[in-house]
């Protein structure tokens, strides 16, 4: 008898200590999609140094490395106005939207001026993405790769990225709170 599939769409998926691909150790997803035939999220805790892909002053603005697919631009943002919104904008989870246009948001940020810092929107760009094809996502669950907690705004877009793995591992407690404070897997006897 097979497993019914439950969707992880709006979840973090928190990589576990054991995952040593360079592209995803210790990384932090956003699943943004999630059906036994794909799963497709962003990388939310990997600062990309350099310019934002356009020119702005805005300063509620992070850029990061969605995931090693591709090198288009997404974004996630916690609510433009809705004047500012395009028909692909969807909700993902309370006080995350994804946003698939970046003519959109070029606009936003050169007529939020008016607005105290603390007024505008906070939003991130993510170059690429990660991917799974069919039951991929949902193997590496099972092999206890990663470890989902559903996605809280907060730490997407006010929390400090370098330190969003080591936290989210606390708050799942139990042996994967020993993980993210030792940074090793001690051995079960």
């Amino acid at each position: 008898m097979e497993d019914a599939f439950t969707s992880l769409a709006g979840s973090f998926l928190f990589a576990d200590i054991d995952v040593t691909d360079p592209q995803f150790s210790r990384s932090v997803i956003v699943i943004l999609e999630h059906t036994p035939q794909n799963a497709f999220g962003l990388i939310v805790n990997k600062r990309l140094d350099g310019i934002a892909p356009f020119k702005t002053d805005y300063s509620n603005l992070g850029f990061f490395k969605g995931g090693p697919v591709s090198r288009t631009l997404f974004c996630l943002h916690n609510g433009l106005p809705q004047e500012y919104r395009s028909k692909g904008e969807r909700l993902i989870a309370p006080g995350i939207w994804f946003e698939p246009s970046l003519d959109i948001l070029k606009e936003y940020t050169s007529e939020v001026y008016t607005l105290k810092a603390e007024e505008r929107v906070r939003w991130h760009l993510y170059q690429g993405y990660a991917g799974w094809g069919p039951n991929q996502l949902d193997l590496e669950l099972r092999r206890g790769l990663w470890h989902p907690m559903p996605v809280r705004a907060a730490w997407v877009f006010y929390h400090t990225p370098d330190t969003l793995w080591e936290e989210g591992m606390q708050a799942l407690g139990g042996f994967l709170s020993v993980v993210a404070q030792t940074g090793f897997k001690p051995s079960r006897n």
